[in-house]
């Protein structure tokens, strides 16, 4: 046998050992799910109902929290590493002031913080452009623009950039922070400051449960402890790349096969002139899942035969879930008048558009679940999904041209 299928052998066989040995500990160590009142109330999505509030109470030296400034001045100076003007800290925190997320307001110093906050909503157009500006009009001196995602992304370009002006044109300091890193050690760090108050520490730690759940991390701090453990013990810590590289394969794989097979039947249905050939597919999810290839999401369009240039577009864009919506050059103020009920929503660059759930879960081609990824490996499965979004996009298609025809 040669050296490289012995060394072949044994890494396979170390794989085999570390993913029995894991199994193991984590069916020893899975804890039974709790009661969490984030979960019941409002779904770990609703980034304004839930989070946008939630942040709020914390930020605000008068919140029910009753520890004054130290969760302000921890996000500020730690998180945002904002310089605060004259260390005055006597910000008003608003919620959903003038459609900014979060609005911290400082009226002796000048000094005011803009926070956007983005878990499943996409970009609008000149968004963060014209929060920016709107502030600036109210007479704010030093202004900084907090964008905070999942996963600590940049804005689009679309967000920051107008017709003739650009964000990153004014004097002004724009930073990108995370729920999975930076909220994630700011809560902790305010749970520690809560030991003598049960109440806030155990909603702290249930909030912290659902950013978890949010970013794909775990809950269960005994298994991570013992799988670190594990990969030293039996000098696996090598496999874990290979391990990895694996999984991002299988999730590319999913989305090709749901990808090649929606293709078909919307060609099929709406009798659409597209490429959905295993290669043609192949090619653009690659794009996506590839690192700073300049492919920024994966989608198809079904055009309106009684409105021009305008599209239904299934889409999932990097950062987001899997959506439905009007893609159009010239024809906003048409779609956004129409006299119809689409349970949908709308933004300046979408003028209606929704996401799309399959068995009540959203879809995010780039942080597919492990179960996710599974189910997308099984035929049936994905016929069944298809067809749904297939049916999705007949229902509005049909509502939006009976309307246009009215």
């Amino acid at each position: 046998m040669r050296q490289d299928e012995i060394n072949f052998t044994t890494k396979l066989s170390k794989v085999r050992q570390l993913l029995s040995l894991a199994k193991q500990y984590q069916a020893l160590l899975a804890e039974p799910e709790h009661y969490n009142l984030f979960s019941v109330l409002r779904s770990k999505n609703d980034e304004v109902r839930l989070h946008s509030r939630f942040l709020t109470d914390l930020l605000n030296p008068e919140g029910r929290h009753r520890l004054a400034h130290f969760p302000l001045k921890r996000f500020l100076e730690n998180v945002c590493q904002v310089e605060v003007t004259d260390g005055n800290f006597d910000f008003d925190v608003k919620a959903e002031y003038q459609n900014i997320d979060i609005f911290l307001a400082n009226f002796t110093t000048k000094q005011a913080i803009i926070i956007e906050n983005k878990i499943d909503a996409v970009d609008q157009d000149q968004q963060l452009l014209r929060y920016f500006l709107s502030v600036k009009q109210l007479g704010f001196k030093s202004i900084t623009v907090v964008y905070l995602t999942l996963d600590g992304r940049a804005p689009s370009p679309e967000s920051v950039k107008g017709q003739s002006e650009c964000l990153n044109d004014y004097e002004q300091t724009t930073v990108n922070i995370s729920y999975s890193v930076d909220v994630l050690h700011w809560v902790n760090a305010i749970i520690e400051k809560s030991a003598t108050q049960p109440a806030l520490r155990e909603s702290l730690i249930q909030y912290t449960e659902i950013l978890k759940e949010l970013t794909n991390m775990t809950n269960n701090q005994a298994l991570l402890e013992a799988l670190k453990r594990l990969l030293i013990e039996t000098q696996s810590i090598d496999v874990v790349d290979v391990l990895q590289e694996a999984k991002i394969q299988l999730q590319s794989e999913a989305v090709v096969s749901l990808w090649e097979r929606l293709g078909e039947k919307l060609a099929k249905r709406f009798e659409l002139k597209v490429d959905h050939s295993e290669e043609a597919v192949k090619h653009l999810v690659s794009g996506f899942f590839a690192p700073r290839s300049g492919t920024n999401h994966v989608d198809f369009k079904v055009p309106f035969e009684s409105i021009s240039d305008s599209y239904l577009s299934v889409i999932c864009e990097s950062g987001d879930a899997l959506s439905l919506g009007v893609e159009t050059s010239n024809n906003d103020e048409i779609i956004k008048s129409l006299p119809i009920t689409l349970d949908c929503e709308g933004n300046d660059y979408w003028p209606i558009y929704k996401y799309i759930t399959y068995q009540g879960e959203y879809w995010d081609f780039k942080k597919l679940s492990s179960d996710q990824i599974s189910l997308l490996h099984d035929p049936e499965f994905i016929d069944g999904f298809v067809d749904e979004i297939v049916q999705e996009v007949a229902l509005m298609k049909n509502k939006i041209e009976s309307g246009l025809t009215s």
